[in-house]
């Protein structure tokens, strides 16, 4: 009964009206074309994807396993480091490839360079890409928080931990309040 009427519910908005539509939508819109367009959106929903995992590992008070989501999945050059997951490749391979990754990052923001990495983000604004480094770094940090945990976790650890988590979804909320691609 209470999903027919949840159905109900939604079925009224959608006629109502109620739904803006995209020219009604003053979020800024990105110009991109349609390959980057669906590599975004199927690197968006394997951000999803990581961010359920990494709630999972929460509940579990497995801080370990929110690191490595932090690191892996939601971090700087999450694409490349998941495909090497994917393949097989050790904790070591992908630890010294995500050290190579950060050493490269700061070397060219050391020589002045602000498009940084080999990714998508290089085909985006500069305001949007911003958006998405800020998300990466504050996964890193969250995941430097649960590496901090020892032992039996505290209330204090959940709480650090999960500060790291708002902030890195309250940047996926402030970029899709600000842009759209449709």
């Amino acid at each position: 009964m209470k999903i027919q009427g949840m159905l109900a519910a939604v079925a009224a908005l959608a006629f109502s009206g109620a739904v803006a539509t995209a020219q009604d939508d003053d979020r800024i819109m990105i110009d991109i074309d349609e390959a980057t367009q669906a590599q975004l959106l199927t690197s968006m929903r394997g951000l999803v994807v990581s961010l359920d995992k990494l709630m999972l590992a929460l509940s579990e008070g497995d801080f370990d396993a929110v690191a490595r989501v932090g690191e892996i999945d939601l971090g700087f050059g999450h694409s490349k480091l998941q495909a090497m997951v994917d393949a097989g490749a050790t904790d070591e391979e992908i630890l010294a490839r995500r050290e190579q990754m950060r050493a490269n990052r700061a070397a060219r923001a050391a020589g002045g360079g602000t498009k940084t990495g080999s990714g998508m983000g290089q085909k985006m604004p500069e305001d949007f890409r911003m958006f998405g480094q800020s998300m990466h770094m504050m996964a890193e940090d969250m995941a430097i928080a649960a590496r901090a945990v020892e032992g039996t976790p505290t209330a204090a650890d959940f709480q650090a931990v999960l500060q790291g988590v708002q902030a890195v979804t309250g940047s996926c909320v402030a970029c899709h309040n600000t842009y759209r691609i449709r």
